[in-house]
């Protein structure tokens, strides 16, 4: 996974592949699981964002903003701790997923991964 590319124009050669800078076994979690255990897992890994999967195609990533914005919501519709924690325990982080992935083969070049992610405004 890459999620940024820091990139000075000058003595910067940009054309190696992207398996030198990505990340080779990022964290993910199962698009069933509940944002309990997404919040959990990003608490205990200390990551801002994780791979959602479905079986083992990638169906999205999900920040520790979206889940923010999902609990704001959650306490701004909800009138008490019980109802709040059922919500956190049975959605289901698939509902979080706000755009289809943008990927690129794993030899790709970093200035092609550049160029895509100034062209999707990643």
């Amino acid at each position: 996974m890459v999620t940024a590319i820091y990139y000075n124009n000058k003595n910067t050669d940009m054309n190696f592949d992207v398996t030198a800078i990505m990340t080779k076994n990022p964290s993910w979690i199962s698009c069933n699981a509940s944002i309990k255990e997404s919040i959990d897992l990003l608490n205990a890994t200390n990551l801002s964002h994780l791979l959602v999967l479905d079986d083992k195609e990638l169906i999205g990533i999900i920040s520790k903003n979206d889940l923010l914005e999902k609990i704001f919501d959650i306490t701004n519709t909800s009138s008490g701790k019980m109802y709040s924690t059922m919500v956190l325990n049975h959605t289901k982080v698939k509902s979080l997923i706000k755009n289809i992935p943008i990927t690129i083969n794993d030899t790709s070049s970093c200035h092609n991964a550049m160029e895509l992610m100034i062209k999707n405004k990643v």
